[in-house]
């Protein structure tokens, strides 16, 4: 159905707050509700396309959904814009040793919320899926403050604290040089 994407869409926009954190109430659940997802993503998809409804789908919407190809990362760029939410993309890397990489940011305001997903492809179409912790998965760190700065794995992840106790939310661009000497050319 393609629906992936507003599948993930759906999780995102079902955030409450609970005490001092965000939560999703889509994503906090100990059984997989793929019915109520799909019934958001439905909403929010005719919702794009001016459908609004409250019990049955009009016939406009089921043709909609039904000649449904999907979005493309610009799409899904306008979109993430259009409901406040930055979202931080990661791709599972499958080689000799598999790991996880992060592909892509979308970050339009500090005030927005950030959700992370994975794209994975099957049969030359990219499918997306949401991260509940991207941590623990990708062992990737992202700095909450700034969103630039990344640590990759568990080692010298003093470092990464390091940053973030001294990040005041802006993009410092360092010189770090290269370790390899430059060959002397005699003119």
């Amino acid at each position: 159905d393609n629906l992936c994407f507003f599948r993930f869409l759906a999780i995102c926009l079902s955030e409450y707050q609970d005490g001092d954190k965000k939560k999703c109430k889509l994503a906090d659940t100990q059984k997989y509700y793929l019915k109520d997802r799909t019934k958001v993503a439905r909403r929010l998809l005719l919702k794009e396309h001016d459908i609004e409804y409250t019990k049955k789908i009009p016939n406009r919407g089921l043709k909609i959904l039904k000649e449904f190809k999907g979005v493309s990362m610009e799409e899904m760029k306008e979109i993430a814009s259009k409901y406040h939410i930055n979202i931080n993309f990661y791709e599972y890397i499958s080689s000799e040793k598999p790991y996880y990489d992060l592909s892509e940011q979308f970050f339009f305001d500090k005030t927005y919320s950030t959700h992370s997903a994975l794209l994975y492809s099957k049969d030359q179409i990219i499918h997306i899926m949401y991260i509940k912790d991207p941590m623990k998965l990708t062992h990737i760190h992202i700095c909450h403050k700034c969103h630039s700065y990344t640590h990759y794995g568990d080692e010298n992840y003093y470092r990464f604290e390091s940053h973030v106790k001294h990040c005041d939310g802006m993009f410092k661009k360092n010189y770090i040089p290269n370790k390899e000497p430059i060959q002397y050319c005699p003119h």
